[in-house]
């Protein structure tokens, strides 16, 4: 059974996304993407600060499209952000300082991929609340 997860010009979007943020995916120890002959690609939630290693952290998400995986690569770097600021608080209680650091942080990706900056936008606006 051959099956394609994607059309063509779905895994080349998808490829885009993947190539430039290659080296954040990489060196994040918490998600790797990875992928499936069958399913296509597979973002996977990781907690490197296991007792016993590596382990998945919550349910695997197939990437149906590069604005999904776009999108949850952007919310993964304010994350970053805010569990690394030292600051104990929740993700909806960002300050002006963690709001600007996303921001830069996500900079290079929002110039390279301008169509996905509405997604970019509410990860550094004073009510974002992410899922």
């Amino acid at each position: 059974m051959n099956v394609q997860p994607y059309t063509k010009k779905q895994k080349s979007e998808i490829e885009k996304v993947r190539a430039a943020f290659q080296d954040y995916i990489q060196n994040s120890g918490y998600i790797d993407l990875l992928w499936s002959d069958k399913v296509g690609y597979v973002l996977l939630p990781l907690n490197p600060e296991s007792e016993d290693g590596f382990r998945v952290e919550s349910e695997p998400e197939l990437i149906e499209n590069a604005e999904m995986l776009c999108e949850r690569l952007f919310t993964e770097i304010f994350y970053d952000v805010i569990n690394f600021s030292g600051k104990g608080h929740d993700t909806d209680q960002a300050d002006d300082e963690e709001r600007a650091e996303v921001q830069r942080r996500l900079r290079p990706y929002i110039e390279k991929f301008p169509e996905y900056k509405s997604l970019a936008e509410p990860l550094y606006t004073q009510h974002f609340s992410p899922c």
